[in-house]
């Protein structure tokens, strides 16, 4: 009978041994679970960062373009166009003003600008505005390609080179310029396609039909030195996302709410706050006195006293995802330090923010701390066209 000696290089772990390697095993995957974790709240708070951002940047610079720009009509800016529009026919402002705006709106302000912006702001939580926020306005003119082919007197009406990228039909606001008069109109015909005939032309006619009696231009125009411009309206303000993260929203006035208006541009864009430069000095020195809000602004056109001459811009900007800090973080804005309310966020993942709802918090969704990061974005804008 053969027996077999106990060999050590045989044997097995024991009991006590398996334990310890397997406690080892815990605390080294528990090690490396965190570490992941850590470097992904880390990838998201820059990520985050970087989002908060650009999208700062980018609203600020939609409206340094805009402000700079407002009350362009050509290379007469400073002078005050004449309209001739009549108001109880044609909705669009007059490009008098070049900038204007509404201080503090509620969630339902619905005209602004001048005109009326039914779908800018409304009683749907998908559309309301954000309470308190600014709304600023920039009327100008932009060139489409148009160019006059006849000397104009007061009367006469106007002949403009086809092919162009105008694309004016009856009923549509020009503005005719030169560098020592402007003049705004409605079409009061159907202008056609003068090329069809051979001509190259359109003919643009403002009868009375939509402009005053009687509808005379306020000045005589040559066709070497006056140009055909088309207006830009537009209005930046504060509304409800489509993701339940405020944006900036901006709302073409020239255009119909069924054109796909208002558009929105920026997510994560929480507040807007408008001052607005004023020059008082007479003569103008074109270096505001003072800032105020836009309920204090008695004078909107480029007629002194008191012109707007710049104005400063303050843009509160919000990451997109919550959970983002281990704390409600404060914030300064506005001249107040505000801590931020709770908000509601999706039960199932808590760092995304509930869609806009009506009524009662839907059972998706639930109430948690703010812990997103806000950040200010502030400048100050010259208006260009009230300096030249």
């Amino acid at each position: 009978m053969k027996t077999f000696r106990y060999s050590a290089s045989r044997s097995g772990f024991t009991l006590i041994e398996l334990m310890i390697a397997l406690l080892i095993g815990v605390f080294l995957m528990a090690g490396v679970i965190q570490i992941f974790l850590s470097a992904k709240q880390a990838y998201r708070l820059q990520e985050n960062l970087s989002r908060l951002q650009e999208n700062g940047r980018a609203s600020m610079d939609f409206l340094t373009k805009d402000i700079r720009m407002a009350g362009y009509v050509g290379c007469a800016s400073k002078i005050v166009p004449n309209s001739i529009l009549d108001p109880t026919k044609i909705t669009i402002p007059a490009l008098t003003t070049g900038t204007n705006g509404v201080d503090g709106v509620n969630v339902t302000t619905s005209s602004w600008g001048g005109v009326a912006n039914p779908t800018a702001c409304g009683t749907s939580p998908a559309n309301q505005c954000i309470a308190g926020t600014d709304v600023i306005s920039f009327q100008s003119a932009s060139t489409c390609g148009a160019q006059l082919k006849n000397d104009v007197d007061k009367s006469a009406d106007l002949k403009i080179t086809t092919p162009n990228t105008c694309g004016v039909v009856q009923g549509d606001v020009v503005i005719l310029s030169n560098c020592t008069s402007v003049d705004i109109f409605a079409i009061s015909n159907n202008p056609g396609d003068g090329s069809t005939a051979g001509n190259g032309t359109q003919n643009i006619a403002h009868g009375g039909n939509l402009n005053i009696n009687p509808p005379f231009l306020g000045n005589s125009y040559s066709a070497n030195n006056s140009e055909i411009l088309v207006p830009q309206l537009s209005s930046y303000y504060i509304r409800s996302g489509s993701g339940g993260v405020p944006s900036l929203y901006r709302v073409d006035n020239t255009k119909a709410a069924s054109t796909n208006n208002p558009v929105e541009l920026i997510e994560g864009i929480e507040n807007m706050q408008i001052l607005y430069g004023v020059d008082t000095d007479a003569p103008q020195d074109y270096v505001p006195n003072y800032y105020v809000d836009a309920s204090k602004v008695t004078n909107w056109t480029a007629t002194p006293p008191n012109v707007v001459v710049s104005v400063r811009v303050s843009l509160l900007a919000v990451t997109i995802e919550n959970n983002l800090t281990d704390t409600v973080q404060p914030y300064f804005y506005n001249g107040a330090t505000v801590t931020p309310a709770q908000i509601a966020v999706v039960s199932t993942d808590t760092s995304q923010l509930c869609p806009p709802y009506s009524g009662a918090l839907p059972a998706t969704c639930k109430m948690a701390n703010d812990l997103r990061l806000h950040r200010v974005f502030s400048s100050t804008i010259a208006v260009r066209n009230r300096l030249l």
